[in-house]
């Protein structure tokens, strides 16, 4: 196998924040899919449960370096530039995580902020 065609190992830590307390129904996170290789720009895929109202709502974000370190996580400094967005692949949500330049570290640790209205 190619350096290039390592691919990025992720583990994914979501912090889910609400402007109300969660609930047993609150949005949940799912598989995550790499689909970047060492060398390359990040994109990834996280699979996203969440009502059709939590999604309307809904915003996703890089969790700050601050509360990486309140999670006791590191902030790697190649996650500065690294974007979240709430999408749909067909009928599903998902999370997209991707960089605005190369990440060479074969894992990372991400945290997540979700924020909804209800």
């Amino acid at each position: 196998m190619r350096h290039s065609d390592k691919k990025h190992s992720i583990r994914l830590l979501a912090a889910l924040l609400s402007a109300l307390p969660l609930t047993a129904g609150a949005a949940g996170l799912g598989k995550l899919t790499v689909q970047s290789a060492i060398g390359q720009t990040l994109r990834a895929e996280v699979e996203l449960s969440a009502s059709a109202e939590e999604l309307a709502s809904m915003t996703a974000r890089l969790a700050p370096p601050s509360a990486f370190k309140q999670a006791g996580v590191e902030f790697a400094s190649s996650l500065s530039g690294v974007k979240v967005q709430v999408d749909k692949r067909g009928s599903r949500p998902v999370l997209v995580v991707t960089s605005d330049r190369v990440v060479n570290e074969p894992y990372l640790d991400v945290l997540i902020e979700l924020t909804w209205s209800s």
